[in-house]
C-alpha cells in the first residue's frame, strides 16, 4: 500500500543524529536570547534585554537556517558583500550564532537545522519508489539529500511550472531539457530525465470585487457561500482563503450557525484562561514587596512552584496547571533560569503560551484556511479576501541581513522569487477552482494587489453587494447630500496649511471634519513614525553646534541608539540613512556653495489676511541674499504640486509659508522654495510660488464669506480616499 508523507516529515526521518540530544523548536528563542545577552547585538538595532530580544529572535533564526541550507557560513558571506554593506552586521552574528552553539553544547543539545545529520539509508531502501509533490522552494541541502535517496531507489518529483516559478526552477538545473511555462512535469530526479508533460488547466472563473474597509468583505463571503450552496455545490468543496488569518475575527462576527471551520483554530491568547492568568501576573506585579510572591526568594522556577501552589489555594485550577506545564517543559533549563527574576519567567511562559492555538472541534463544513495550506488542495469554489498589495505578495522579513544580490550569489531566494511563489500558490489554487471571487479594500491607505493585473481580473463595486448582504436594503443618503449654508468663524479658528487646502478642495468635506467635528481616528503607521523620527534626527544633526563633517556620522550615532517600536523597523530605519548618502554628499556640496541653515522644524505662528495660521517648517537655509524653504521628502518617487492652472491648485503650504518667514525677518526678502528628495539629495523648485502668493488674499476671502455654500466638491476623484465619501454618497 503508498505510504503519504509531508516532505518536511520525510527529511526529518532520514536525518539522523545518533547520541545527540535534538533541542526542541520551543527552545530554540530561549537559548538564543541568552546568547544574546553576551554579544553586542544593539549593533544590529536590538535590544540585548533578555524579553525583548526573545520577540526578535526569530528573524535571527529564520536567517541561520536559511544559511544552513545553502551551506553558507557567515565569514564566507564576506566575499559575497563587495562593498562591505553588512560587514560590521555579519560579525555580529557570527558571533551571535557561535555563542548560540556554545549555549546549547553546555546543556548537550543540537540545532538539527544547523547540524550536519548521518543518512538513514535503509529507511529509503524500504520503498520500491518515492514520489514527491514540488511546490515550494528547494534548498541546495535539499537537493543533495534527494540526489542520496535517487542514487538508492527511483525517486519520481512532479511539479506544476508557471510564469511565476518558471526562472526559479530553470535556475536550479533540475532537468536536461529547459521547462516551460503552464505544463505539468514529472521528472526522474537520477537521470533528470522528463517522463510527462501535460498542459495546466487554463483558469476557471474569477471576479474580483472592491470595498471600502476589511469588514466589508465579509458581503461577498456571505453572499458566494448562500448562491453556491443553492446551486448544490457541497460545502467542503467550499474555502475562504485569508492572507492575514486575523480577517477570522471578522468572520466569526457573522458566523452565528457555525458554517465555517478554522484551520488556524482560535488564538489562545484570546482564551479567558489566558486572560485571566495575564492579570493575576500584572496584579502581584503591581504589588508592593514584599507583597508579591514574584519578588520573595527563591529565585528561578522555584519561585513559580510557589506561585502556582498560591494560584491554587485561590481556586484558580486551570490557571495553576497551566503554569505547572511550563515550568515542565522549562525544567532541564533549571540552571539557566535559577537567577532569573520570576516576573521575567512568567512573562517568558506567557509569550509561549500566546503562540498557541486552539483546535476548531466544533467547526461547520466550509474551510477558512490560509495559502500555505492550500498547497495540494482542490476546491470547486473559492472565496479569497483581502487581496491587497501588502497581502499578495506579503513582504518577507528575510532581506534584513542580506540584500537580494547577495542572496542570489549564494543562491538563496531573492525577494522578487519569495514574492514569485506566494502568486504561484495563488494561480495553483484558483487554476485548480470552476469559480472563484477576490475581495480587496480600496481606499486611502490600501491598494488592490498588481496580481489583478497579471491575472487581467475584471473588477466590480462592491458596495450594493456589501449593503444588500449585510443590512438587507441599500441605504439611502438623501438627507446627507442636501445643500449646507453656513459660515466659518474663522475669528476664533487656527489654520494650517493641511486645513486650508482641505476647503480648497471640497468644503463639503471641510464642514464635516472642522465644522461638524467628524473626525475620523487616525493610527499612525509604521512610515509615517519613521518620517517623523528621520526628521528629529536631522534637525538634531543639523544643530550649528555640530560641524557639516560630523553631521552623517553624527545622524548614525542617533539611528544607533533608538529605540524602535519593531525589528522590522530599525532595519527599515537602517535601510533609509543607507539610501540617504547621496543626501548628506549634497548637503556638502550646498555648504561649500554657501547654504546655511536656519531654522530646523521650526514652529511658525502669524497671520494673513487677518487670519491666524500654525505650521512647522522643515528647514530655512540662508543662501547669499536668499532665503530657501525646503520641504523633505522621503519617498521612493518624488510627486510635487506641478498644477499649471493656478485656479484649480489646493496646494498652498509654500506660500503661507512664505509668508511667515518674511514676517519673521521683516522685509521684501527674496525666498525660494523646494522639496528636498532625501533619496536622491536633489531639489524640486516650487515654480509658481510667487503668483501663489498673490493669490492667497482671494483664496482665504473665501473662508470670511457670510452664509458659505458648502458644496460637494466637483472632481469625484478627491473623494476616492475622503474618510466622508460614504456620507456623501459618493463611495463609488
Amino acid at each position: 500500500m503508498p505510504y503519504a508523507m509531508t516532505f518536511e516529515g520525510f527529511l526529518s526521518t532520514i536525518r539522523l543524529f545518533p547520541q545527540k540530544k535534538r533541542l526542541p523548536s520551543s527552545l530554540r528563542p530561549l537559548f538564543l536570547s541568552i546568547a544574546a545577552s553576551k554579544v553586542e547585538v544593539e549593533r544590529l538595532g536590538f535590544e540585548s534585554n533578555f524579553l525583548s530580544f526573545l520577540e526578535n529572535s526569530p528573524f535571527f533564526l529564520s536567517f541561520f537556517d536559511e544559511l544552513a541550507s545553502v551551506g553558507v557560513s557567515l565569514p564566507s558571506l564576506a566575499s559575497f558583500d563587495v562593498y562591505d554593506e553588512y560587514g560590521d552586521h555579519l560579525g555580529v552574528l557570527e558571533r551571535l550564532l557561535e555563542a548560540y552553539k556554545s549555549e546549547l553544547e553546555g546543556f548537550g543539545y543540537i540545532d538539527e537545522a544547523l547540524f550536519e545529520a548521518e543518512f538513514y539509508e535503509e529507511f529509503v531502501r524500504g520503498y520500491g519508489e518515492i514520489r514527491f509533490l514540488v511546490e515550494g522552494f528547494l534548498s541546495l541541502k535539499e537537493m543533495e539529500l534527494l540526489n542520496q535517496v535517487a542514487s538508492i531507489t527511483p525517486l519520481v518529483v512532479t511539479l506544476e511550472i508557471d510564469g511565476y516559478n518558471l526562472d526559479y526552477y530553470r535556475r536550479l538545473g533540475m532537468t536536461k531539457e529547459e521547462l516551460e511555462r503552464n505544463y505539468r512535469y514529472e521528472i526522474e530526479w537520477g537521470s533528470q530525465m522528463i517522463l510527462s508533460k501535460k498542459a495546466l488547466p487554463p483558469l476557471g472563473s474569477v471576479n474580483a470585487y472592491a470595498f471600502g474597509s476589511r469588514l466589508d468583505q465579509v458581503a461577498l463571503v456571505l453572499e458566494r457561500i448562500h448562491t453556491w450552496v443553492n446551486e448544490g455545490i457541497e460545502p467542503e468543496r467550499i474555502a475562504i482563503i485569508l492572507p492575514d488569518e486575523r480577517f477570522a475575527d471578522y468572520l466569526r462576527l457573522f458566523d452565528k450557525e457555525r458554517n465555517f471551520n478554522y484551520a488556524m483554530g482560535e488564538r489562545f491568547s484570546d482564551s479567558s484562561l489566558f486572560l485571566s492568568l495575564q492579570k493575576e501576573i500584572e496584579r502581584l506585579e503591581s504589588l508592593p514587596p514584599p507583597a508579591s510572591l514574584l519578588e520573595l526568594s527563591p529565585l528561578g522556577l522555584e519561585a513559580l512552584r510557589a506561585f502556582t501552589l498560591e494560584l491554587e489555594s485561590q481556586g484558580e485550577i486551570e490557571a495553576s496547571r497551566l503554569l505547572q506545564e511550563g515550568i515542565t517543559l522549562l525544567a532541564p533549563l533549571e540552571r539557566i533560569l535559577e537567577n532569573r527574576p520570576p516576573s521575567e519567567i512568567l512573562r517568558l511562559l506567557l509569550k509561549e503560551f500566546a503562540t498557541r492555538r486552539i483546535d476548531d472541534v466544533g467547526g461547520g463544513r466550509i474551510r477558512v484556511m490560509g495559502i500555505l495550506e492550500t498547497r495540494g488542495l482542490n476546491f470547486d469554489r473559492v472565496v479569497v479576501v483581502d487581496f491587497n498589495e501588502g497581502l499578495i505578495p506579503k513582504p518577507s522579513d528575510k532581506d534584513l541581513f542580506l540584500n537580494s544580490s547577495i542572496r542570489a550569489k549564494c543562491h538563496l531566494p531573492t525577494r522578487l522569487e519569495r514574492e514569485n511563489l506566494q502568486k504561484h500558490y495563488y494561480l495553483s489554487l484558483l487554476r485548480r477552482a470552476k469559480e472563484s471571487v477576490l475581495a480587496f479594500v480600496s481606499n486611502e491607505q490600501n491598494e488592490p494587489s498588481r496580481m489583478l493585473l497579471e491575472l487581467q481580473t475584471p473588477i466590480f463595486s462592491g458596495k450594493e453587494l456589501y449593503e444588500r448582504t449585510l443590512f438587507g436594503a441599500p441605504r439611502e443618503h438623501k438627507g446627507f447630500v442636501e445643500e449646507i449654508i453656513d459660515s466659518i468663524p474663522w475669528e476664533r479658528e487656527r489654520f494650517s496649511h493641511s486645513r486650508l487646502q482641505s476647503f480648497l478642495l471640497c468644503k463639503r468635506q471641510y464642514y464635516y471634519r472642522y465644522i461638524r467635528g467628524y473626525s475620523q481616528r487616525e493610527e499612525e503607521n509604521e512610515s509615517a513614525w519613521l518620517g517623523k523620527t528621520v526628521h528629529r534626527w536631522l534637525k538634531e544633526s543639523f544643530d550649528p553646534s555640530i560641524s557639516q563633517k560630523k553631521r552623517r556620522e553624527h545622524f548614525l550615532s542617533l539611528l544607533q541608539k533608538e529605540r524602535f517600536p519593531s525589528a522590522k523597523l530599525a532595519f527599515e530605519a537602517r535601510a533609509t540613512a543607507k539610501k540617504m548618502e547621496r543626501f548628506f554628499e549634497r548637503e556638502k556640496e550646498r555648504a561649500k556653495e554657501g547654504a546655511q541653515p536656519l531654522w530646523l522644524e521650526e514652529r511658525v505662528e502669524f497671520e494673513v489676511e487677518g487670519i491666524d495660521f500654525v505650521g512647522f517648517i522643515d528647514r530655512v537655509d540662508r543662501v547669499g541674499e536668499e532665503y530657501w524653504i525646503l520641504d523633505y521628502k522621503l519617498k521612493k518617487a518624488l510627486k510635487v504640486d506641478k498644477e499649471r492652472d493656478l485656479e484649480k491648485t489646493s496646494d498652498f503650504q509654500f506660500a503661507l509659508y512664505a509668508q511667515a518667514l518674511r514676517q519673521r525677518v521683516g522685509g521684501a526678502v527674496a525666498i525660494r522654495a523646494f522639496y528636498y528628495d532625501l533619496f536622491k539629495g536633489t531639489l524640486e523648485e516650487e515654480e509658481y510660488l510667487e503668483e501663489k502668493i498673490a493669490l492667497l488674499p482671494l483664496r482665504l476671502a473665501r473662508l470670511k464669506e457670510k452664509n458659505l455654500s458648502f458644496e460637494l466638491c466637483e472632481d469625484a476623484r478627491v473623494c476616492r480616499y475622503c474618510a466622508y465619501a460614504a456620507i456623501c454618497d459618493r463611495e463609488d
